[in-house]
């Protein structure tokens, strides 16, 4: 099989309800899972007594905290722990067992998502930097501690100013009459120190805020790799909502599979020299060919090398015409049956050898021949050599009736048996990171999707341009309905379980979300049954306000009729906010007025949904 991209983690928020959770990652064995607990003041630490059950694609993980469920403002956190290791052994002349050699290469795939998944929560330095991780932490440290120091010496000098003027005006008090003179003198001195204070408290100031400036280099990043994140999450998300994700290998990179002809690679094409447009692959053609991150040459150069060697591992780019070829590298012949040397590098299909023969004794007079007025024998028969005529004294017009099994159907393998298809050693050159096909790429409907959408490139976006991404559902379990429905009145949907929080302070309990205070864009649906009129709204239970109202939708009674109406649009929040998914219904039904449960086994009912986007 192949191995799908996956964030190899999963991060949960405690609800105080949930004790089981998914990770849409693969692992061979449970020893091959971390799991970490995170308490509400920042404190981690390795999870006790959790126990998984493993899938294809993943597993869930079960996990009481002190014998409960997760308790809310506690974070729970799922993640692949390879071991590193290879214990593969190939030896030579041996049979390669292609499941063997997939199983080890699935592996090293989820090391290296492993390996991605960790640098992305890394502080990572501008390439052009000269600094070290280790320079950037000691420089914040070295503002914070000078600007503590100053911050200090401001206390001190401000202290002593007040004691001077303090004494200046004691001595004022006493000789008001004879030392007007020295008094002023005293007080300007008072001035003078006071002045001094002055500058240290902005000297300290100044030093706070070189070093808000320093731990604000970091911020950036740390809102990048925040980002990224939120990239990952909602992959996650895509994966559990049934789209298929491909590996994440290396653009550019050769693969080299055991396999028939026909097949190709997700995100693959087969490295036979194929040419191709900026049109079709703009990220690979922009940022790794045009940008000089892979090996290319011109199409005169690539033309030559394939000539000299029949093969070419560089790409070949012409950018005028924002076109190019990919390498052409010839698949391997170690499996296949080679007559000889121009069979090199072809597959033959399963077959037999050619049979042939004919039907006749010989030329004399008087041996069995047939005749043909017209026409001639077709498929696997056929007129062969000529036989004297049954009639002595005349010309030959009899025939051998001769037979040949290739006049019917092509004849396929070398050998004198009947021979399997074999696979063989295939190169195959990695182009994209997600794919239209399952197999190969469709470039005829791929581009006629295309057509008229905006070519939009977010690889550079910074801050808050992606957007941070909270998603909560209502889950029940396998075949309990949504509710009752109310009648012509508006109820509060129920919302049980976080699917995806990456928004700072976000939060979900008793069926409310709390959010920071910011812009928001949201999206909500819940469905109905045989409720009459619905519609959702988005409600403000902080200051007792609706904020957006969706469109409305009839739940016909009399024939059961099922809708789910949804809301959408932006709001700002000027203060920390807790809304509500409300819904209002026409009729009042029992149990399934607010969803009707598909009761399939094992499976959680999901009806109302609510995704947020911070803006």
């Amino acid at each position: 099989m192949t191995l799908p991209y996956s964030p190899s983690r999963a991060v949960y928020q405690g609800n105080g309800a949930a004790t089981a959770f998914p990770f849409a990652f693969k692992v061979w064995s449970t020893d091959q899972l971390s799991v970490s607990v995170t308490s509400p003041d920042g404190f981690t630490a390795a999870a006790q007594g959790w126990t998984a059950s493993l899938g294809e694609c993943g597993g869930t993980l079960t996990y009481l905290h002190e014998g409960a469920p997760l308790p809310a403002g506690w974070r729970l956190a799922i993640m692949r722990d390879m071991p590193f290791a290879q214990g593969i052994d190939l030896v030579s002349a041996s049979r390669f067992d292609p499941q063997v050699i997939e199983d080890g290469l699935d592996q090293a795939t989820a090391e290296l998502q492993q390996l991605n998944e960790k640098i992305t929560r890394a502080v990572i330095l501008p390439a052009t930097s000269d600094q070290s991780p280790e320079d950037v932490v000691r420089s914040v440290y070295s503002s914070r501690d000078e600007a503590a120091h100053h911050a200090a010496a401001a206390a001190v000098c401000a202290q002593e100013a007040a004691a001077s003027a303090t004494s200046a005006a004691n001595s004022a008090d006493t000789a008001a009459q004879t030392v007007q003179t020295a008094a002023a003198n005293a007080v300007n001195a008072a001035t003078a120190q006071a002045a001094a204070a002055a500058l240290s408290a902005a000297a300290a100031a100044q030093s706070a805020e070189d070093a808000a400036a320093a731990s604000g280099g970091i911020a950036p990043r740390m809102d990048a790799v925040e980002q990224m994140n939120t990239q990952q999450d909602n992959r996650l998300d895509a994966v559990e909502t049934g789209v298929a994700a491909v590996a994440a290998t290396l653009i550019g990179s050769i693969q080299t599979l055991l396999c028939a002809d026909g097949y190709v690679p997700n995100g693959c094409v087969p490295a036979n020299g194929g040419e191709y447009t900026r049109a079709q692959f703009p990220n690979l053609y922009d940022a790794y060919l045009a940008g000089g991150k892979l090996l290319t040459c011109t199409y005169a150069a690539w033309a030559t090398q394939v000539g000299l060697t029949g093969n070419c591992a560089r790409f070949a780019l012409d950018a005028d015409n924002q076109k190019f070829k990919v390498p052409l590298l010839k698949d391997g012949d170690s499996i296949t049956q080679a007559a000889s040397a121009a069979e090199l590098g072809k597959s033959y299909k399963a077959g037999l050898p050619n049979l042939t023969g004919d039907a006749s004794r010989g030329a004399a007079e008087g041996d069995v021949g047939f005749f043909w007025t017209s026409g001639a024998p077709t498929g696997v028969f056929k007129k062969g050599r000529a036989v004297a005529n049954i009639i002595g004294g005349t010309t030959a017009a009899a025939y051998a009736l001769a037979f040949d099994a290739s006049g019917a159907n092509a004849i396929y393998g070398n050998s004198t048996t009947v021979t399997d298809e074999q696979v063989r050693l295939r190169h195959f050159v990695v182009l994209a990171s997600a794919q239209n096909s399952a197999s190969v790429f469709d470039w005829s409907n791929y581009m006629a999707a295309l057509a008229g959408k905006a070519n939009v490139d977010l690889s550079n976006a910074t801050g808050n341009a992606i957007g941070l991404y909270l998603y909560v559902r209502d889950e029940k379990a396998s075949g309990t309905h949504g509710g009752t429905s109310a009648a012509a009145a508006w109820q509060t949907r129920d919302l049980n379980t976080v699917k995806n929080n990456s928004q700072s302070g976000a939060s979900l309990a008793n069926n409310r979300v709390t959010l920071p205070a910011g812009r928001y864009y949201v999206r909500g649906k819940a469905p109905a049954y045989a409720a009459s009129n619905t519609r959702c709204a988005i409600y403000d239970a902080t200051n007792a306000a609706y904020l957006l109202h969706g469109n409305s939708m009839t739940a016909n009674q009399s024939y059961y009729g099922y809708v789910c109406p949804e809301v959408e649009g932006e709001f700002t929040l000027a203060a920390q906010t807790t809304i509500e998914l409300r819904m209002y219904t026409g009729s009042a039904i029992s149990s399934y007025g607010l969803g009707f449960a598909a009761g399939v086994a094992n499976i959680n009912e999901v009806f109302s949904e609510l995704r947020i986007w911070k803006m």
